[in-house]
């Protein structure tokens, strides 16, 4: 993926602190996600023979994917709590 850009902060855009509050929403909702993810990983008994190692895998690279989200959006709501106007 294409890394974030963060957004200029003027005073004619939105406020830093309603992006804030957007972008913690994401990070809650990625946290959320994950831990849901997390509890519904593949479970040997629903996999017969040798296909929970496969499952398991696909699962976690999906959990891996949104973490890498989580991490974008976290990274770029420091950026502009950093770097914003005040």
């Amino acid at each position: 993926m294409k890394p974030l850009i963060a957004p200029t902060i003027t005073i004619c855009g939105t406020s830093k602190e309603q992006l804030g509050e957007q972008l913690l929403a994401v990070i809650n909702a990625a946290q959320e996600l994950i831990s849901a993810m997390q509890a519904a990983a593949p479970h040997a008994r629903d996999y017969p023979g040798n296909t929970i190692s496969e499952a398991a895998v696909a699962w976690s690279e999906r959990v891996a994917a949104v973490e890498r989200v989580l991490d974008d959006v976290s990274l770029l709501t420091m950026k502009i709590a950093l770097h914003g106007l005040d």
